[in-house]
């Protein structure tokens, strides 16, 4: 009965060695997938940035470029203006 009952005693500490060990390893795993998740969602947010930047910096190119070819334009505009009155 003695053996019985040390015998026992060693199965309960060994299965809450085991329960300890289980615990910290899922701690460890669920810590693990937040770290990730907030990885990933600080990724999406930094490519949202960039893509925002570069989407800005396009505009701003194209705008640009439009003045420019509008400010030849009217160059271009007045120079044959200034012709036409040279003629007469």
């Amino acid at each position: 009965m003695t053996v019985l009952d040390e015998t026992v005693v060693r199965l309960a500490a060994s299965q809450a060695k085991i329960g300890a060990t289980q615990n910290r390893i899922q701690h460890n795993i669920n810590n693990l997938f937040n770290s990730t998740r907030i990885t990933d969602i600080a990724t999406g947010r930094i490519m949202d940035a960039d893509f925002a930047i570069e989407t800005t910096s396009l505009a701003k190119q194209a705008i640009l470029n439009r003045a420019a070819t509008a400010m030849l334009a009217q160059a271009n505009q007045t120079k044959t203006n200034v012709l036409k009155l040279i003629k007469f």
